[in-house]
């Protein structure tokens, strides 16, 4: 894999790693919060939006003045599952959750 390509992968791991924690981040926040220019975090942004994996909604939490309120992301939970086995000699245990662990 070119050098340019697990730059752009790490890139894009680090951000649905901030989408996944659950915190309200903005795309303006990312780039901050990462060291990345707006119009990267735009591109690998809008590829995950675009691949159904996260949306941007409007921050409902946001009380600030006039303007508009800022769009958050977030993991789509329709689209998002995770599955853990473990098997002991005596029990088998399976947890099955979706993208925001309910």
């Amino acid at each position: 894999m070119p050098a340019h390509q697990k730059s752009a992968q790490l890139n894009t791991n680090r951000i649905l790693r901030w989408v996944w924690s659950g915190s309200r981040i903005s795309r303006k926040l990312l780039a901050s919060n990462l060291g990345l220019d707006k119009s990267t975090v735009t591109i690998i942004v809008n590829r995950l939006i675009e691949a159904g994996i996260i949306e941007e909604r409007p921050d409902e939490l946001h009380s600030g003045g006039s303007g508009r309120r800022p769009l958050v992301l977030s993991i789509r939970k329709d689209r998002a599952c995770s599955m853990g086995v473990e098997l002991l000699p005596d029990m088998l245990r399976v947890v099955i959750s979706d993208a925001r662990g309910a």
